[in-house]
């Protein structure tokens, strides 16, 4: 009878135990939820907020330079000033959603992204995609990586290339390949290791992948690199 007894005694203990596990898990991911809507609430505000004004920015500084000629050096240092701070923008709210999310959302984000960089500086953008989106969920360090060899390439093709039309391949057929391209005049020589290049086979190396440059006839880059998972 008492071995009996002690052995309810230990299955209720156990039980509680498994009960208030379970409580503390159920508290910990509302508290987790609960930032992660905050920090997405945050980042609407900012985004909203302070991506009017800087748009108001941009766009008065251009329509300067169309009617007042004779502050065009003045108004294109201001244009190149909210294109950044723009940019910049857009990073913060990014990493404020630092979660982990599906490669299909990634995709829908460069889009957005990379076209108003472009955009902003007037070049044509297109995206194309080959294969079938993965169906997996990125890793945020991995996407961050990724984002940022885009990034620098587009910031390449804006400061230098003069082109018209750029153009951003992703092709999940086999291993994952980006193709970053335009119709201008490529890089200046000597360039090859400087203007973020550097960071950017850094990156790649980090992401254990293999990067190609070329800068005769227009700028293009092809970077290789596996699956994340």
């Amino acid at each position: 009878m008492y071995l009996y007894y002690r052995q309810r005694q230990a299955v209720h203990q156990q039980a509680l135990l498994t009960l208030e596990s379970e409580k503390k898990a159920v508290r910990l991911q509302s508290l987790a939820d609960g930032e992660r809507q905050e920090r997405i609430r945050i980042s609407q505000e900012v985004h909203d907020d302070m991506g009017s004004g800087l748009k108001s920015m941009l766009f008065l500084s251009r329509s300067i330079v169309s009617t007042s000629p004779s502050d065009k050096h003045v108004t294109e240092e201001l244009t190149a000033m909210a294109t950044s701070l723009i940019e910049k923008m857009n990073e913060i709210v990014w990493a404020m959603r630092s979660d982990p999310e599906p490669v299909e959302d990634f995709v829908t984000y460069l889009r957005s992204m990379i076209g108003e960089m472009l955009g902003n500086a007037g070049i044509e953008f297109k995206l194309e995609v080959k294969g079938e989106t993965p169906s997996m969920i990125l890793p945020s360090e991995y996407r961050h990586h990724v984002y940022l060899i885009v990034k620098e390439a587009v910031h390449n093709i804006i400061r230098h290339s003069k082109a018209t039309l750029a153009t951003l391949t992703l092709d999940f057929q086999s291993a994952w390949k980006i193709e970053i391209a335009d119709n201008g005049i490529g890089f200046p020589e000597g360039t090859s290791n400087g203007n973020g290049l550097k960071n950017m086979r850094r990156r790649v190396t980090l992401l254990h992948g293999r990067i190609l440059v070329q800068h005769k006839e227009g700028t293009y880059i092809q970077v290789n690199f596996p699956s994340p998972v």
